[in-house]
């Protein structure tokens, strides 16, 4: 039987690509070793970004501010 299509597993399957194909250094292994989860998180994370930062509102000067924001409330939340 054939499963039914499934948008968010197919965005987290691309992105997790896409994110790979865009990082800049590997760390140590910990993100990695974090599984499938983390992957899917970090996914609906990029994918709010990415929708937010070619939404019709958002100014190119306000995307930097916005990016360290993030950062720091996720860095904050793992504490």
């Amino acid at each position: 039987m054939k499963k039914d299509f499934d948008i968010h597993q197919w965005q987290a399957k691309h992105l997790v690509n896409l994110v790979k194909e865009n990082t800049i250094k590997e760390g140590g292994g910990y993100v990695e070793a974090m599984g499938p989860g983390f992957d899917q998180a970090i996914h609906l994370l990029q994918s709010a970004w990415e929708e937010w930062k070619n939404g019709p509102m958002t100014e190119p000067t306000d995307i930097p501010q916005a990016k360290q924001d993030i950062l720091e409330y996720i860095g904050n939340l793992i504490k």
